[in-house]
């Protein structure tokens, strides 16, 4: 018999202000590892493995998995600017709808859990708070078929990975998530829209925000909570049970017979859990409230956030969550902003 760790493997798929917060906040109690993009690691985590992996770049995927082999996936990569994504859709779609990744799964890793961050403009502009697909693949591709197509390449490409995961992957938590609000990002120090809120108003003396874009503004502590649920819940170890399997996984890697025979044999032993689940807080602001509140936080001049009107574009206005079937799948409480901002600014 083969030994086996005692914690499982999570292999975080990217390097940005989402991912970095996951890996600070699992590295003691799973196996980390990360994948970034660049030649050399952007940052470097004691006990934390880093490994070049580029979602164009089938080598990469494959050489990634079958170094990792892990238990569970939580994909943070993607083209998230929608600016970028209008600019060249065919990439956006390749980056954010990574078909050729979900093959490779299939082949290395196919009992795997995978976690994967889509994003609220998937939806429609709708002033009432949106549902999700709940539990269960079926809800899901309900769900995902009831929803309009995108008028942005972002979401478009997004919601054409949530289609291809609840057709294909049984065992995958979805997360429809809106903009984050949380500390610096723990190894390069990068912030989201809250610090850059603060820095204008420091900087600048006044920031004028868009007073009729709404959205579910989820605190950076809800969503590594959620995260780590989720693995907790769902996640299986997986390790070959003696030299015999150790060879088939081997095989599997090169030869199609012998990946359908381990795909079989590996998702047979592995329970099907499917969640859909938006990831938004408890409450929908305006961008100009959102910027109020870090004013408030940061120790500033609320008054100092002027409002505007969003000039015409292709994200829609107005989306609110609800995600109260994250809270019932999960058992995890929706963050207020407030307890967000304070941990924003707790430091400054």
């Amino acid at each position: 018999m083969l030994d086996t760790p005692t914690k499982l493997r999570v292999l975080v798929v990217g390097a940005g202000y989402v991912a970095q917060h996951l890996i600070a906040h699992l590295k003691d109690d799973f196996e980390v590892a990360y994948s970034h993009r660049r030649r050399t690691a952007p940052f470097q985590i004691p006990n934390v493995k880093s490994i070049y992996l580029d979602l164009e770049d089938d080598d990469s995927i494959a050489t990634t998995l079958h170094e990792t082999l892990p238990d569970v996936v939580v994909n943070c990569a993607a083209i998230s600017s929608p600016a970028k994504c209008e600019q060249d859709e065919a990439v956006a779609m390749r980056c954010n709808c990574p078909l050729n990744f979900l093959e490779a799964l299939h082949a290395c890793v196919p009992d795997c859990l995978l976690i994967h961050f889509s994003t609220d403009l998937v939806l429609p502009d709708d002033e009432k708070p949106c549902g999700d697909g709940g539990v269960g693949a079926k809800s899901s591709q309900k769900c995902i078929s009831d929803t309009p197509v995108p008028s942005n390449v972002y979401g478009r490409s997004k919601l054409a990975f949530e289609k291809a995961l609840a057709e294909g992957w049984d065992r995958c938590v979805i997360f429809r998530m809106s903009n984050v609000a949380g500390p610096l990002a723990p190894y390069d120090q990068s912030g989201k829209f809250a610090q850059w809120v603060s820095t204008q108003l420091r900087d600048k003396g006044t920031v004028e925000l868009w007073r009729d874009e709404v959205r579910s503004f989820v605190a950076m502590r809800q969503v590594r909570d959620g995260v780590r649920a989720a693995i907790q819940k769902y996640g299986v170890k997986h390790e070959p049970a003696d030299d015999h399997e150790a060879r088939a996984l081997e095989a599997a890697a090169v030869s199609p017979s012998e990946t359908a025979r381990f795909h079989n044999r590996a998702r047979a032993l592995r329970p099907a859990v499917f969640l859909h689940l938006n990831l938004g807080g408890p409450m929908a602001l305006s961008r100009v409230q959102f910027g109020r509140a870090v004013a408030s936080a940061a120790a500033l001049d609320a008054d100092l956030v002027r409002g505007a009107l969003r000039p015409p574009g292709t994200a829609p206005l107005s989306v609110a969550l609800d995600s109260s079937s994250f809270v019932e799948a999960l058992g995890v409480p929706l963050v207020p902003l407030d307890l967000a901002l304070r941990e924003a600014f707790s430091s400054t």
